[in-house]
């Protein structure tokens, strides 16, 4: 019979698991525990690399909730909302949310409130300066301009991340309207937005639908912290 070798974390606390996925070892065995469903997102892929980090953070998310739910990763099923975002099919206050970027990984996981996760590379982009004035309000471009040049690089992207956590965490995808709230504060209704420290070069953020929020951070280095 399966345990939980997790405890689901308690109300106002974002635990967080980071995980590289390109040096982690992932047997055929593992691989089979994904849905079919899954196997056919990761063909989509146009790139191997990308197939197979999808493949890895999708393994590695079904061990995860089988570490807190205590159940069979194969046997775990997902739900979609109006605009993707998953949830677990099964009646739980286990809440979680995904993010990776050029092969590292975030996997965020609460009780009972909802949450978004969002991890990126730090890295000069051409269109910067058009993203933030569609999608960065006034006082998160100043914020931008006040860290300088050198600093508006990672500032950009600390924005950006806040946001794509909190567009995730509530679920409205691209439908949602960026230009419509600031989260330089921390804080939008009921939610809760921090930045955390991540790997170096990357910038990440999460969201959590509760007025307080403690984060907790847990690193993967091998499967055998989830499987043993």
């Amino acid at each position: 019979m399966n345990t939980e070798r997790f405890p689901v974390p308690g109300k106002g606390i974002a635990e967080i698991w980071l995980a590289s996925l390109d040096t982690l070892s992932i047997d055929a065995e593992q691989a089979v525990i994904l849905e079919p469903a899954e196997a056919v997102r990761a063909a989509r892929y146009r790139f191997d690399r990308d197939r197979v980090r999808y493949r890895r953070a999708r393994i590695l998310l079904r061990l995860l909730l089988a570490g807190y739910l205590g159940m069979d990763a194969a046997r775990i099923r997902f739900a979609y909302g109006l605009h993707g975002k998953p949830r677990l099919e099964r009646e739980t206050a286990l809440r979680f949310n995904v993010s990776h970027s050029s092969g590292e990984a975030a996997f965020a996981f609460t009780g009972g409130s909802e949450v978004g996760v969002d991890i990126e590379r730090v890295r000069e982009i051409a269109e910067m300066s058009a993203i933030s004035a569609s999608h960065f309000t006034t006082r998160e471009r100043l914020s931008m301009s006040d860290a300088g040049e050198r600093g508006q690089t990672a500032g950009f992207f600390r924005c950006w991340t806040r946001k794509e956590a909190y567009v995730k965490g509530v679920g409205d995808g691209l439908s949602f309207p960026l230009l419509s709230v600031s989260l330089e504060s921390g804080r939008c209704g009921a939610w809760t937005i921090q930045s955390f420290a991540a790997r170096p070069g990357f910038a990440a953020a999460v969201a959590v639908e509760f007025p307080e929020l403690t984060i907790q951070l847990r690193s993967i280095h091998s499967l055998d912290q989830l499987t043993g």
